[in-house]
């Protein structure tokens, strides 16, 4: 519960390859954090929704229906090329997990695209 409520506060970056995932959630705030990250929504069965990329500190950012949120490192969405309709796949330290519960994992090559 505290990692969900603390989420990426008093973090001073996120790495490229790592994303904190909430799951039922539909909004996210960004005050009190240090740096901007990429928001993606994800429905149940963990297709893209939105993207928000770049939110800075600060702000909120919502997706009404949504079931879940990925943050991650600014960036990194349009890298990895996530856009509206994509299935994502977490990944935790090289292990798939099935809706882990709000923990900062890798997902820069675990991060699929169907």
């Amino acid at each position: 519960m505290w990692a969900r409520m603390r989420g990426l506060l008093g973090r001073t970056s996120l790495e490229p390859d790592e994303g904190f995932f909430i799951p039922a959630c539909s909004s996210i705030h960004t005050w009190g954090m240090r740096f901007p990250i990429d928001v993606v929504f994800l429905d149940a069965q963990m297709r893209v929704w939105r993207v928000v990329s770049g939110l800075r500190p600060w702000r909120l950012a919502w997706c009404p229906g949504a079931k879940a949120v990925l943050e991650l490192a600014a960036g990194a969405s349009l890298a990895a090329q996530i856009r509206r309709g994509l299935a994502v796949s977490l990944v935790a330290d090289g292990v798939e997990e099935e809706h882990q519960e709000t923990a900062v994992a890798p997902v820069g090559e675990g991060a699929s695209h169907e």
